[in-house]
């Protein structure tokens, strides 16, 4: 599991599409503790790529998810 992590954004990008959907799914669950409202998180599976902020999840298109895990920025 490769962590991207750029200012306020947590990336995580998984090597199995169950490992990626689980993570979503716990970040989306009330009863996870993080600091969903500072905390913007990047999941990532081959070409599926969302972004959960706010205890909301919105999926990201090919292009704009490169840009979100470019490092030379």
């Amino acid at each position: 599991m490769e962590i991207i992590n750029q200012r306020e954004v947590v990336g995580k990008v998984f090597n199995t599409r169950s490992k990626a959907v689980s993570t979503m799914s716990a970040l989306l669950e009330d009863k996870f503790q993080v600091n969903k409202m500072q905390d913007k998180w990047l999941v990532s599976y081959e070409k599926e790529t969302s972004i959960i902020m706010d205890g909301e999840y919105t999926r990201v298109e090919a292009e704009d998810a490169e840009k979100l895990t470019d490092n030379s920025q």
